[in-house]
């Protein structure tokens, strides 16, 4: 790997799980061919799994340590009470620490399958070449796959609904959140837009809550797209005694954005950061690689970045208003709140 100034690794997220391989163009071959032995041989050592499940159990314990972090995981778990996406991607330290070899294997014999898989090669290359080695490398990969259950579809809260953990630091962290939507739906890029506008040091939250009130050291807001509805909602880091009076901001934020059209000069900085780190995050082949290939697995296909930036720029103050009222209940909603002051309801 060294020689060819490059690396090959595995990944999981949300939506999707895979291996990925990155080197100089002239060991094409040996880089490929190297990618396509992990993915379709994998020998699932046992020192290996050893070493892994230490570093995930590491990794684990230092979620719970960072109060942002363990915000999160609380929150997500209270508002998917049943669909996956409230448990967390790295796993617990108890079904980490009682994963098996054997537990591997059905994985990947599960996963691991032509018929899930989409491959992108992004670079220096001769596409006809390549389409032809991947034929010569893949061409025997004919692993069947059966159909995956589907998860169960998470209801809408009725409620305000309350998760938390207490933890002796000075800061007290707070993270409120909402069902949002799809990948592959157009409020997506409403949602998008109306999180951007709050965010940012020239978004709503940053400039109400920490520039004029300084009850933030930390404030933002967020939306993240599943397969299945995802997630949107706010979060704000405070001094302890100023948790009520930052809540009470976020919400009355938020309940601006059912009631106000957003200002021209809001969507247009809005729209102008969120295309920039779109295409700033486009410059490595790497990133374009995965982007193509996340894109082609979910649907949208593997030139969707082409058209997302007239996407976003398409999106109007109305249209921000619509998602608001669309997403936004400050009737029924998940509050997860760390700290000294934290929320002491059991986690479920």
């Amino acid at each position: 790997m060294e020689e060819m100034a490059g690396g090959v690794g595995g990944f999981s997220g949300w939506n999707s799980t895979g291996a990925s391989g990155k080197f100089l163009s002239m060991f094409l071959d040996k880089g490929m061919g190297l990618l396509a032995d992990v993915l379709m041989n994998p020998t699932f050592p046992d020192t290996e799994i050893a070493k892994l499940r230490a570093d995930t159990l590491a990794a684990i314990q230092r979620q719970e340590d960072n109060l942002s972090s363990y915000t999160f995981k609380l929150l997500y778990k209270e508002l998917f009470h049943a669909h996956p996406y409230g448990m967390p991607v790295i796993g617990t330290k108890e079904t980490v620490s009682a994963l098996t070899r054997d537990d591997l294997i059905r994985h990947h014999q599960t996963f691991f399958v032509p018929e899930r898989m989409v491959l992108t090669v992004v670079g220096d290359v001769d596409t006809d070449k390549v389409y032809e080695k991947v034929k010569a490398l893949f061409g025997e990969f004919k692993t069947a796959a059966a159909p995956l259950p589907a998860p169960p579809v998470e209801a809408h809260k009725t409620s305000i609904e309350k998760t938390g953990a207490i933890k002796e630091r000075e800061q007290t962290h707070v993270g409120i959140a909402f069902l949002g939507t799809t990948i592959g739906d157009d409020d997506s890029f409403a949602l998008r837009v109306m999180t951007e506008v709050l965010s940012g040091q020239g978004g709503r939250l940053f400039l109400e809550l920490r520039d004029k009130k300084s009850l933030a050291y930390s404030v933002s807001a967020f939306s993240r797209e599943g397969v299945d509805p995802g997630i949107v909602g706010a979060y704000i880091a405070s001094a302890p005694g100023k948790k009520d009076e930052a809540v009470a901001g976020i919400l009355k934020e938020l309940e601006r954005m059912l009631n106000e059209p957003v200002s021209a000069e809001e969507l247009n900085r809005a729209k102008r950061s969120i295309i920039g780190n779109y295409e700033i995050g486009l410059q490595e082949v790497s990133s374009q690689a995965t982007d193509m290939a996340n894109n082609e697995l979910y649907g949208l296909g593997y030139d969707f970045s082409l058209v997302y930036p007239e996407k976003i720029d398409a999106v109007t103050a109305q249209d921000i208003m619509r998602v608001a009222k669309k997403y936004l209940d400050l009737k029924a909603y998940v509050i997860s709140v760390v700290g000294p002051n934290g929320e002491e309801t059991p986690v479920k």
